[in-house]
């Protein structure tokens, strides 16, 4: 490896658990990091110190983004027929101007700069073909990430990158509510089989498209005011919304604004990670990752011991419960790759990738990712019980201090006046229909 290519794991290095641990005391269920080779933990260390980036936001991100470079070129072989890949559905929720999508944009800026590349010789291919179109194929623009789209235009790209694609979206609430405005529900259907990664048709007027083997991640921020949205009843009734990986790091402290700047290594190996999965994808097979005698007996144990716990709790959490046990298999393919790759980075070598085993140690990491994530869906969940919950202290003081009958909007703008909140907050709040039923009139009475 060039000298400008070379891997430095540094810095951070001698960072402990108990370390980890200590910077999140205000945190209850830290997003952890530990999970990651050194080289991507300082990554997001040295962000959270000169970005101010949220450690749980960027984590999550990372771990999308480079689930998404292995896409569809490594699967889990559990047993005959029981494959499963690394496709990851997370959801960032905070409140507005949490800093959700900075970090969101930095994971994945390694695979925009590749989408340039891809940009840049279609391009080529189009101006080769228009001056000589005899013996050649129109040119196709590639894409690894889709941000604005029909499940159409998904199905699409996804023929023309077999290997997989990602859904970003800052607003992770536009999908959701876009699914099935234009054809009665049917693409609901389409995005639950996509998460099982099998084959999908969408027929459309004068066309069908056929996906074999799909891979589509998903992430996106979202409000937390905006998750009883997400939580229908229907989603609820057909396993939807088990399917998202919820991440919410709680109320965030403030951060002062600093000088220090990113450690542009700690961004260059990130990139390497991504750059030698993306190697990967060049190779047209499929891959199969075997676990070691150790790894089977650790992984079945947990399987039954989590699902054993967890079983005859209510709907919700058997919901969850069986979905996080899906993922943990997913995560096992993450954690599998990531350790050969960090072993090739660091010795410059190369291992044999059509052979390789999942260890102990990525089922003990995948382990503690599953039982975060787990945590996570249920205090998610809690917004739903008591959406109060969603909103600041303000807020839930002035709320409840409000008589339960019907009030003008000089009335509720006074009373809003009288913490603080200003006359257009207020009437931000009234228009709100979780909190307040409109009686007409200008008047509103508060539901909870």
């Amino acid at each position: 490896m060039s000298k400008n290519n070379e891997f430095k794991p540094n810095d951070y290095s001698n960072i402990t658990l108990d370390d980890l641990k200590e910077d999140f005391k205000n945190n209850n269920n830290p997003f952890p990091i530990e999970v990651f080779p050194t080289a991507i933990r300082d990554f997001i260390l040295n962000a959270e110190d000169t970005l101010n980036f949220n450690r749980d936001y960027f984590s999550a991100s990372i771990l999308s983004a480079l689930s998404l470079a292995i896409g569809n070129s490594f699967r889990l072989k559990i047993d005959e027929g029981w494959t499963p890949k690394c496709i990851l559905w997370i959801a960032l929720v905070g409140d507005s101007g949490d800093g959700k999508t900075p970090p969101l944009k930095e994971a994945f800026s390694p695979i925009d700069n590749k989408e340039n590349e891809l940009y840049e010789l279609y391009k080529q291919e189009l101006e080769n073909f228009n001056q000589n179109q005899q013996g050649l194929k129109v040119p196709i623009a590639k894409r690894y990430i889709v941000r604005d789209f029909t499940i159409e235009a998904l199905t699409e790209k996804l023929s023309q990158n077999p290997k997989g694609i990602g859904i970003l979206a800052d607003e992770l609430l536009g999908w959701v509510k876009n699914m099935g405005k234009y054809n009665n529900g049917s693409d609901v259907e389409a995005y639950l089989e996509l998460f099982n990664g099998g084959k999908i048709t969408v027929d459309r007027v004068g066309r069908t498209i056929i996906i074999q083997d799909a891979f589509v991640n998903v992430i996106g921020g979202i409000q937390r005011d905006k998750l009883h949205e997400v939580f229908k009843k229907d989603f609820d009734a057909n396993g939807f919304i088990f399917r998202i990986l919820w991440v919410d790091p709680g109320q965030l402290p403030f951060v002062p604004e600093n000088e220090m700047k990113l450690d542009i290594e700690h961004k260059k190996n990130y990139e390497r990670f991504i750059n030698k999965l993306f190697e990967e994808r060049e190779n047209p097979k499929n891959r199969h990752l075997i676990l070691s005698a150790e790894a089977k007996k650790l992984r079945r144990q947990w399987w039954n011991e989590f699902g054993e716990k967890h079983h005859y709790d209510e709907l919700y959490i058997k919901g969850t419960y069986r979905k996080i046990r899906e993922y943990f298999n997913r995560f096992l393919v993450v954690f599998t790759i990531l350790e050969c790759v960090d072993f090739e980075l660091q010795h410059e070598a190369t291992k044999d990738k059509d052979n390789l085993q999942v260890t102990k140690a990525s089922v003990e990491k995948s382990i503690t990712l599953a039982e975060y994530f787990f945590r996570n869906a249920i205090d998610v969940r809690s917004y739903k019980k008591n959406p109060l919950d969603a909103k600041g202290t303000i807020y839930k003081k002035w709320y409840l201090s409000l008589p339960k009958k019907t009030l003008g909007t000089n009335d509720l703008i006074q009373s809003g006046a009288a913490v603080e909140i200003k006359q257009r907050t207020v009437e931000k709040y009234i228009r709100e229909e979780e909190y307040f039923e409109n009686t007409g009139h200008g008047k509103y009475k508060r539901k909870l």
